[in-house]
């Protein structure tokens, strides 16, 4: 009975057909032939008309019929397909539709492709995240439709979850890529009792060896006796990476004490000493006193020793004596400027004795300026002498240091 009322619903379409009656007709005809294949079971001939019929005339009524004998050859993907789409092009048997609609989107299964690189991946699908195995890549496994969470694991490889959502009339394909290990070993070059940590977590005993994803990470290694070694160590992806640190023994500290023969402010490094131990070495000691030469020199720290030095700050020259230094200075550039000056007078009456007016006058001037002149450069060369003589008297010894023991 319903095979009529849709014929008859189809023959008053195409009375308003036009000029496509003629195809309409053709459909209408497959679409008879069909509905009596599909009586007596023949499916799968039945569907291949309605296709036929469809593809003619694109009505809502061949795809109801198409979704019913889908359903019967078990392509329920189509099946849900078809009624969903019969819905939504206005089908008057809506709730008829729907209901065969959810039967089938139900009852469908559909065949998932998973590949990953690399292949051999154990695939889990996470149910309340416990897993639950379906196969090692490539794997096809056929899934209802919804969400998936899967649990992608390979020996030497970062295991990873995959979240996907498989849909009804869409290819399903999914392909994941893993990224391979790294092994890290780290030693610390064969020191007795070294631990080793890499980015905090509790140290263990060296050596050590990590099989890590790639990425940067800190390593921390103590020793008894060696100074702590922390760094930052990289990893590539399916990289091997063997560090050796080489710890380094701390240097000894031993003792310097610097004291002076007269109060003086003493420095070493460069700081004021606080009777703490220094590392063997090479320092740097200072000693400044008013009125006394400052000091500055090298002292060398040996391992194992402590050690104490003297200084002595010998007195600079007194204020007086700087002064008469500086007078005495003073004065032999002045008399030698002097002596300078009546020279050049000298040379100039000779000059002009010795012209075509000569004179008494001219000659006795001429004689008493290199009388002065003689005294005055005689006197600058004594006096100056003298104060040289009195600069090297009266020079401060250098400042030293003597090591006691």
């Amino acid at each position: 009975m319903r095979w009529i009322v849709v014929a008859l619903c189809l023959l008053a379409g195409v009375a308003h057909a036009g000029p496509n009656d003629r195809a309409a007709k053709e459909a209408i005809k497959r679409f008879e032939k069909a509905n009596a294949l599909y009586d007596v079971g023949k499916y799968e001939e039945a569907l291949f008309l309605y296709q036929a019929a469809y593809e003619l005339l694109p009505s809502p009524t061949f795809l109801f019929n198409r979704g019913l004998a889908k359903e019967k050859t078990l392509d329920y993907e189509g099946c849900a397909l078809d009624f969903e789409q019969y819905l939504r092009d206005g089908g008057e048997e809506a709730a008829d539709a729907r209901t065969r609609a959810d039967s089938c989107r139900a009852r469908v299964r559909m065949k998932v492709t998973i590949t990953t690189v690399p292949a051999g991946v154990r695939v889990s699908r996470l149910v309340d995240g416990e897993p639950l195995f379906l196969g090692r890549t490539p794997a096809t496994i056929e899934l209802a439709p919804g969400p998936y969470d899967l649990a992608l694991e390979l020996e030497g490889y970062v295991g990873m979850t995959g979240h996907f959502e498989v849909e009804i009339g869409k290819p399903q394909g999914y392909d994941f890529q893993l990224e391979k290990l790294s092994k890290l070993t780290i030693d610390a070059g064969g020191v007795a009792g070294a631990q080793i940590s890499i980015d905090g977590e509790p140290a263990e005993p060296a050596p050590i060896e990590r099989v890590v994803r790639a990425g940067s990470y800190r390593v921390h290694v103590t020793a008894p006796g060696h100074t702590d070694d922390d760094r930052m160590v990289s990893v590539d992806a399916g990289r091997d990476v063997q560090l050796s640190i080489a710890l380094q023994v701390p240097p000894t500290k031993q003792r310097l004490r610097v004291r002076s023969l007269a109060p003086a402010a003493i420095l070493i490094d460069g700081e004021v000493p606080d009777d703490t131990d220094l590392a063997a070495g090479v320092h740097v000691v200072e000693a400044h006193a008013d009125g006394r030469v400052p000091f500055r020199g090298q002292i060398v720290l040996p391992a194992g020793k402590d050690v104490e030095a003297v200084v002595t700050l010998p007195r600079e020259r007194s204020t007086l004596q700087r002064a008469l230094l500086w007078s005495g200075a003073s004065a032999a550039v002045g008399f030698a400027i002097g002596g300078g000056i009546y020279g050049a007078l000298a040379l100039d009456a000779e000059a002009e004795y010795a012209g075509p007016t000569p004179s008494v006058e001219t000659r006795d001037n001429g004689l008493t300026f290199r009388f002065a002149a003689d005294v005055l450069l005689g006197t600058a060369v004594v006096v100056g002498t003298v104060t040289a003589i009195a600069w090297w008297l009266t020079r401060p010894d250098d400042a030293t240091l003597e090591v006691q023991r």
